[in-house]
């Protein structure tokens, strides 16, 4: 491009001598008419000059400032921007690391009760928390608002964690009953929400996670009571018989793991309603009632 305007300005002052000898070449028939034609020719070469002094500075400041600016200040220029975009990504990398770490804590925290309220939240509540489950798709602002609209809800509703954990002695001993370990269940954990006299035992086996709730409740005859947590639309719903209580069982497709299985029962004689829920990516490879045959205890 530098060329081409060099080329330009040249050309200009080439070709505008030319011209300027086409008015002393005139022949003249008069006095005045020789001193018109000296005086238009002064002033043409005045113009003449001008243009050249124009085009010659021009010239020097395409050779000597535009390269200086090119190879100097721009390069400067984008260079300090460059690093000011990426001391920007990098914080912004840095704060989204940090609110998903301190949503996950309170997630971890206060898992039933989050987990209760998402499934009863409202549509921009839970485009929130998808915002803040993959936060580098969206900008520092769109987490920020969406981490505030979560924490912001929660408070509202009152999602605190009410659960204590406890021994499985201190457990029986609160819920006055027990649950019993199934087979092969590992990294068992025992909890009471005091304020329901809810009791829960969560577990794993092959990988699965199970919750096993019991509580008391005063239900007539075929009536049963969810307290699993869990309020899905249930597919292939159908009764049950856990030991010699009667219930249902069902199935649901879930937004973060594939499948979420749910059996539920009451033991009409000592006026208790049991849930068992699991957690599985293939409900045709277990037997949930199986499991809750060896979860229950009459």
């Amino acid at each position: 491009m530098k060329r081409i305007l060099i080329a330009l300005l040249l050309s200009i002052v080439i070709v505008t001598p030319c011209l300027a000898e086409a008015p002393s070449s005139t022949a003249a028939p008069s006095s005045a008419a020789d001193e018109f034609l000296t005086n238009l020719s002064a002033t043409w070469n005045s113009l003449v000059k001008l243009g050249e002094e124009t085009a010659n500075n021009v010239v020097n400041w395409v050779n000597n400032d535009l390269d200086n600016w090119l190879k100097n200040d721009l390069p400067a220029w984008a260079d300090n921007a460059a690093k000011s975009i990426q001391s920007w990504i990098g914080e912004a990398d840095k704060w989204t690391q940090d609110a998903a770490a301190k949503l996950q804590a309170f997630v971890e925290q206060n898992g039933p009760a989050v987990e209760a309220w998402l499934n009863q939240a409202g549509e921009d509540v839970q485009k929130a928390w998808e915002t803040l489950n993959n936060p580098n798709a969206h900008t520092q602002e769109e987490v920020e608002q969406a981490y505030d609209a979560v924490m912001n809800t929660l408070q509202e509703v009152g999602a605190v964690n009410p659960w204590v954990e406890l021994t499985e002695a201190e457990l029986r001993q609160r819920a006055g009953a027990a649950f019993h370990v199934p087979e092969d269940a590992k990294e068992v954990v025992y909890r009471w929400l005091e304020s329901d006299k809810l009791a829960e035992m969560q577990f794993k086996i092959d990988g699965d996670e199970y919750c096993a709730r019991m509580q008391p409740a005063e239900l007539e005859n075929g009536q049963l009571m969810n307290i699993s947590g869990m309020y899905f639309a249930w597919e292939n719903e159908e009764a049950v018989i856990v030991g010699n209580c009667h219930g249902t069982i069902g199935l649901a497709q879930t937004g973060s793991r594939e499948w979420l299985e749910l059996c539920q029962w009451y033991d009409a004689a000592a006026k208790r309603m049991y849930s068992l829920s699991v957690y599985t990516t293939d409900p045709d490879g277990l037997d949930l009632i199986a499991v809750a045959d060896m979860v229950y205890q009459p």
